[in-house]
C-alpha cells in the first residue's frame, strides 16, 4: 500500500512538473489565499497581474516555501499548493 501511494505521489508530480502556468493553477491559489492581503487596495495585486507575479516568481516562492510570511494572518495554504507554487517558478514562471 505504501508503494503504491508513493507512486502516485511521484506521477502526480511529474504532472505538475509539466503543466503548471499562472493562469490554469497559480492565478487561482492566489485568488483563492493571497487576496487577503494582496488586492486592489495593495500595490501588489498579485491575483490580476501577471507580469507582477512573474517579476517576483522567486521571492513568491521562497516566501511561501519557508512559510515565512505568506500566507499572512493565518490563512492556510496546502502543501500541494505550495508544491504547484514552487514547481510554477521552477519551471520558469509560464502565463
Amino acid at each position: 500500500m505504501k508503494t503504491i501511494l508513493t507512486i502516485a505521489l511521484l506521477l502526480s508530480g511529474t504532472a505538475f512538473a509539466e503543466n503548471v502556468s499562472f493562469s490554469k493553477d497559480i492565478k487561482p491559489i492566489f485568488a483563492k489565499i493571497c487576496t487577503v492581503c494582496h488586492n486592489g487596495s495593495n500595490p501588489l495585486p498579485l491575483v490580476t497581474l501577471y507580469p507582477i507575479a512573474f517579476r517576483l516568481r522567486s521571492t513568491i516562492k521562497t516566501r511561501v516555501s519557508d512559510n515565512k510570511g505568506m500566507p499572512a494572518y493565518g490563512v492556510y495554504i496546502s502543501e500541494s499548493d505550495r508544491a504547484l507554487v514552487k514547481q510554477w517558478v521552477l519551471d520558469g514562471g509560464k502565463q
